[in-house]
């Protein structure tokens, strides 16, 4: 089971953003003990509204920015996602994984 999850503050560039996408991918090929994963993006949206939310279900912080969706599997076979936003005005990226759907 893809397990992966980072949130991050401070000054960003796309390159950064890039590199820890990079990371996540090897972290994540590495706790599954795969020797190659097949990484796809399956999305890549400018300019989406993402909002952050507080235990009780209100909005907590928003961000603007790009949204990267990026499939992981192993030869034949989805393992799940890995979901990663970035807002370069407000200096936060957010990566997490999903299951397979």
């Amino acid at each position: 089971m893809i397990n992966y999850e980072i949130t991050d503050h401070g000054k960003f560039t796309e390159e950064d953003f890039n590199e820890k996408i990079k990371k996540a991918l090897v972290r994540i090929s590495e706790d599954l003990k795969i020797d190659e994963i097949i990484s796809k993006k399956v999305r890549h949206s400018q300019n989406i509204d993402y909002g952050k939310f507080s235990n009780n279900g209100m909005s907590h912080e928003r961000f603007f920015g790009t949204y990267i969706t990026i499939e992981i599997s192993n030869k034949n076979k989805v393992l799940g996602y890995l979901n990663c936003f970035f807002d370069v005005e407000k200096g936060f990226i957010e990566l997490s994984s999903s299951k397979s759907k």
